[in-house]
């Protein structure tokens, strides 16, 4: 191996792009805190319904932020989920158009496995997981933001499914 070579792995290495994230009781994000108190206020009503309470005029100018994912196996303990819609802000976490994607094919290993889990705790408790985020390449931090992931029923009303919210902030 050249001098080159190893100087370059060493550096991929050092500047690997790095998610840093924590669960927390509330978001910061104002736009996370408006989508929490929109599902809480529909929760209340007898639950937060795909196609009758997302699209929604209360949610507009939020939709960029949001994707609707539907668990594969099962729905308190998925073994993955299918993104059904995305928005734009989903392009910029992951780079491409995450709509009919897996999660499992947008993160690697380890990092599904933690988010997977955090869709599992969602639905099964029925309430918001909400996390705070940084993303790192050494000591530069690339960007900030907040995830909530929320259970919501699916349009017939026969399954839970996961409303997902990411929140950057600029």
């Amino acid at each position: 191996m050249s001098a080159l070579q190893k100087s370059v792995r060493e550096t991929d290495a050092k500047y690997h792009l790095v998610e840093l994230f924590e669960q927390v009781a509330a978001p910061l994000h104002a736009d996370a805190q408006m989508l929490i108190e929109n599902w809480r206020a529909r929760e209340a009503d007898g639950g937060f319904v795909v196609g009758r309470d997302i699209p929604s005029r209360s949610l507009a100018r939020i939709l960029r932020n949001i994707a609707v994912s539907e668990p594969i196996g099962s729905s308190r303990n998925p073994d993955d989920v299918r993104i059904r819609l995305a928005g734009d802000a989903f392009r910029q976490r992951f780079g491409r158009d995450t709509t009919g994607a897996h999660l499992s094919e947008l993160l690697e290993h380890d990092d599904f496995e933690a988010h997977i889990s955090q869709v599992a705790v969602a639905l099964h408790r029925g309430a918001p997981y909400i996390v705070r985020s940084v993303l790192r390449r050494g000591s530069l931090i690339e960007s900030q933001f907040e995830v909530a992931v929320l259970p919501v029923w699916s349009a017939d009303r026969k399954a839970r499914w996961v409303l997902t919210g990411i929140f950057y902030f600029h």
